[in-house]
This record gives structure tokens, C-alpha cells and sequence, in this order.
């Protein structure tokens, strides 16, 4: 069964909403994490550490072709956002980052476990080459200042119902990341008239 899930806290009213191509094996997948105190998700996991298991509540919103569901995932997620991110057990508001870390930063001990685990790795010449060219010429969109102009032409054009792909495309338009983007929307980023000179 592939579609749209929610997953419910009836003692908070939060929600999760997620999509797969088989919706019951992840439910389950959810669950086991979930009990073994390791699921990616902290809000999920901090009510079931409080609440237990017994307070989510597990429901299909929608079933659909396996090339529509993270169209229809954001769609949902861009709904919310927009109304009532407060509500949302997601972590992240791009339905296409199964991480969640994007935007988000690892904290310094997570930097350091993870440059233990590089330690003493050796790459290919071809590797080494690859990621070369991979990193040339590509901007750096966090480093871009907007202009009070440029952040209110975001604001004007943008719907609110994008799906990732096209949030993308208009983020490299302005020459910055889809998570500037939604937060620049949102009001969570240029509120304090931090623009560039115009």
C-alpha cells in the first residue's frame, strides 16, 4: 500500500506526516525505533519516552502511485507550514530530506565522532578528482546577501504550494539555498532588515 500517514500524539495533538511505498512496513519500521529509543525523529521520540506507544495514533491519509508521493507529501508539509508548523512532529520542511538534518547543524560532539570515523581514510586519485570537480565553480548560497527588494519579491511570488523541485528553482534563481527560501517565506529569516545594499 503506497501513500500518506500520519502519525498522531492524542495526548499533545501533534502530528507526523510521512509517505512510503509500503506504508504498513514503515509503520512498523516506526514502532521499532520508536521502542528501541533510536528513531531519527526527537519530537517522536520524546512522546513515546513520556507517553509510550500507546499514545500515537497511526492513520492513511491518502494512497497514490509511488511517483506522486513526495509531491503529495510536500504539498501537505508547504499546507502546514504555512498554518500550523507548531503541530508538526517533521524535523524538516522538505518532504525529499529523509536526513532532516538540512538546516540544521551536528553538534560539536557529532563533529568529532564523525571526523574519528574519516580518520585514516584514503581516497582514489579518480575520488579525489571527482570531488574536485564536483566543488569548482559551485556558489556558496548561504553566503548571499538579499535585498530588501529581492526578499519581497520572495515573499510576492511565492504560493506556498511548491513542490521541492520548483522551491529549488526559484531558490537558485535568487542564488540561494530552498531552505533560505521557505525561511525568508515563513519570516524566519530576514525580519530584522539584515539586506544587502541595494
Amino acid at each position: 500500500m503506497k501513500g500518506l500517514y500520519t502519525v498522531k500524539s492524542k495526548a499533545l495533538g501533534k502530528f507526523y506526516i510521512g509517505s512510503s511505498n509500503n506504508i504498513h512496513r514503515r509503520w512498523l519500521g516506526h514502532k521499532r525505533e520508536l521502542l528501541k529509543g533510536s528513531h531519527r525523529n526527537k519530537h517522536l521520540q520524546a512522546t513515546v519516552d513520556e507517553y509510550s506507544l500507546d499514545d500515537l495514533e497511526f492513520s492513511v491519509l491518502l494512497l497514490c502511485d509511488e511517483e506522486k508521493l513526495v509531491f503529495y507529501e510536500q504539498r501537505l508539509l508547504d499546507f502546514h507550514c504555512k498554518r500550523d508548523w507548531g503541530l508538526l512532529f517533521n524535523i524538516s520542511p522538505q518532504a525529499d530530506e529523509p536526513s532532516g538534518m538540512l538546516g540544521r547543524k551536528h553538534s560539536e560532539e557529532a563533529k568529532q565522532k564523525i571526523s574519528r570515523s574519516h580518520q585514516g581514510k584514503r581516497f582514489s586519485m579518480e575520488a579525489r578528482n571527482n570531488m574536485s570537480l564536483a566543488k569548482k565553480g559551485v556558489p556558496r548560497p548561504a553566503a548571499r546577501k538579499l535585498t530588501a527588494q529581492q526578499v519581497s519579491q520572495i515573499r510576492e511570488e511565492y504560493p506556498g504550494y511548491f513542490a521541492y523541485g520548483e522551491r529549488r528553482r526559484m531558490a537558485k534563481r535568487f542564488g540561494i539555498s530552498p531552505t533560505l527560501l521557505f525561511s525568508i517565506v515563513n519570516g524566519r529569516a530576514y525580519i530584522r532588515g539584515d539586506y544587502a545594499a541595494a
